[in-house]
């Protein structure tokens, strides 16, 4: 086994210029623990590209798990997530080739006159956003399991203009599907009775996503659902109000100061009690009451006095990107999703109630087959105590007299 990440994969060695499966390298965007990612072009259009090593210890690659992900996504046209292009293995790594998009909220927040506590109207409008999205992935039957500041990117500002201020969720290489067909396949939400959630995980091997914004349950190391995917999301945007108390902690010490902290005093606002209550009292497969998260989000929307044509505090008026964004927006015929006050609608549904249902009756279905068969146990014990009884046991008990003197000796009618 390999002592170290750098002795487990094959080095990146990536240039400027070079020509990667006929896409050519443009610059450098990022890079992780697992591998790089490159601004690339091919027929004069831009895409970003994941490359990650090929792993020498035989460990599956996280950019396949992405891409299966990523295609589902696609398949079952979610919007705001990176449209995938191409992947594969190339020389000695994957690629993973997608819709080159813009800043994350991290880099954002940077820029900002003041990057430790946004705004009320942009931390409520990022809120409300993200939550649209991560439902809409849910509603896909699928998991993210890491949802963070850097896992949320803007739209690209040299590509569609209306959609270069909207957040979309990026990387995919932890998250999985909860929901599964009963003969594999892909999932039709159209067709439920095909359909069954995924078995839950008593435990897991190792915490899954960003220690800082995890779910209390991630810290139990059990498996997580959707109820902690938004357990992430409110640390997310609650870190945007101001600093979280446990981002300077590590271990135990994270772990303490976060399950004692509530987030209404994370967001100095009494409401968000009822949040905690409902996420406090889920499990795998309970359904999130997204409703009342967008409630509150939107409740201090509405008192901020703010617009969603306004900017955001990392943007001002006479920025060229966002005046051109406004001119445009000024002039659409439609208005995003989550800007109608009818969103509340899509925020009630439970997309997968029904398998919540059969779920229940076969846990139901469960307990009483139970009961039956210690039912059914315990009168086989007690007929067998009963059989054990012998003849010479039975005539010598004796007879109990009754009451008001002594058996009578029983008579045998006489023939008429």
């Amino acid at each position: 086994m390999a002592d170290s990440m750098s002795d487990a994969v094959e080095q990146i060695i990536v240039s400027i210029d070079d020509k990667i499966s006929g896409y050519q390298v443009v610059e450098k965007i990022d890079e992780g623990a697992y591998g790089q990612v490159f601004k690339v072009t091919k027929d004069s259009k831009k895409y970003a590209m994941k490359i990650e090593p090929k792993r020498l210890d035989g460990a599956h690659s996280t950019l396949k798990k992405e891409m299966e992900i990523m295609l589902e996504l696609n398949r079952q046209n979610a919007k705001y997530f990176p449209t995938f292009s191409k992947g594969g293995m190339e020389c000695k790594f994957h690629i993973l080739v997608m819709t080159l998009l813009g800043d994350n909220l991290k880099k954002l927040r940077q820029k900002s006159s003041n990057p430790n506590a946004c705004s009320n109207g942009t931390w409520s409008r990022i809120g409300i956003q993200c939550l649209y999205v991560v439902k809409q992935m849910h509603d896909c039957g699928i998991l993210h399991h890491d949802i963070k500041p850097s896992n949320f990117v803007i739209g690209d500002s040299d590509s569609e203009i209306l959609t270069n201020r909207v957040f979309h969720l990026i990387d995919f290489g932890i998250s999985r599907k909860f929901v599964r067909t009963k003969k594999g396949g892909p999932v039709n939400a159209s067709q439920p009775n095909d359909l069954e959630f995924r078995p839950f995980k008593k435990s897991i091997d190792s915490l899954k996503g960003t220690p800082i914004y995890t779910s209390p349950n991630a810290h139990n190391m059990v498996d997580l659902g959707r109820m902690d995917d938004i357990w992430s999301l409110m640390y997310m945007i609650a870190e945007l109000v101001k600093p979280l108390p446990w981002s300077h902690l590590d271990g135990k010490q994270l772990e303490k100061v976060k399950l004692k902290t509530k987030l209404k005093s994370l967001f100095d606002n009494d409401s968000f009690d009822s949040i905690e209550e409902m996420l406090r009292s889920g499990n795998f497969y309970s359904y999130p009451n997204y409703e009342i998260v967008y409630n509150a989000f939107k409740s201090v929307y509405d008192n901020s006095g703010c617009s969603w044509l306004d900017p955001y505090d990392w943007e001002t008026k006479q920025m060229p990107s966002y005046a051109r964004w406004k001119e445009q927006a000024d002039q659409r015929r439609h208005l995003f999703a989550w800007e109608y006050s009818e969103v509340s609608t899509y925020f009630k549904k439970d997309q997968w109630s029904i398998l919540q249902v059969e779920l229940e009756k076969k846990s139901k279905d469960k307990k009483d087959k139970k009961k039956k068969s210690v039912d059914s146990k315990k009168n086989k014990d007690e007929a067998g105590t009963m059989s054990t009884t012998t003849c010479e046991e039975i005539a010598s008990t004796p007879v109990k007299k009754q009451k008001g003197g002594p058996l009578k000796k029983a008579v045998t009618p006489k023939p008429k």
